[in-house]
């Protein structure tokens, strides 16, 4: 859907989710990829949602004022968007639950570098 409205239509950002759960299926990896690229070369900004969800929500337990759980790495650690903030030209919005807002902050000022997913 986003590159057919971007084919039709001239925006100047686009808004869409994207984490490291998301990223493990090569499909909407590869849709994703196709729309930073289409960004990038229509100078359109690219802000990603939900960049420490877990997985879908239709999953989940409910225990947080946002849309999906945020996800844990090895140790229990959360990662906070460490998928998102290695992307050049990528704005990584925030989970809406202001609980959370420590531990993405937390970890962005600790982002070394990108984890790897499934290629």
């Amino acid at each position: 859907m986003h590159r057919r409205s971007l084919a039709r239509f001239d925006f100047d950002a686009v808004l869409l989710p994207y984490n490291f759960f998301m990223a493990q299926s090569t499909r909407y990896r590869e849709s994703f990829e196709e729309v930073l690229a289409i960004c990038r070369e229509r100078n359109v900004a690219v802000q990603v949602i939900k960049s420490i969800a877990l997985g879908p929500w239709a999953t989940a337990d409910r225990t947080h004022n946002h849309v999906v759980p945020a996800a844990r790495g090895p140790g229990g650690h959360r990662p906070g968007g460490a998928l998102d903030l290695g992307l050049p030209d990528v704005f990584l919005n925030t989970a809406g639950d202001l609980s959370l807002l420590p531990k993405v902050l937390d970890a962005a000022s600790r982002f070394q570098r990108r984890p790897r997913t499934r290629r």
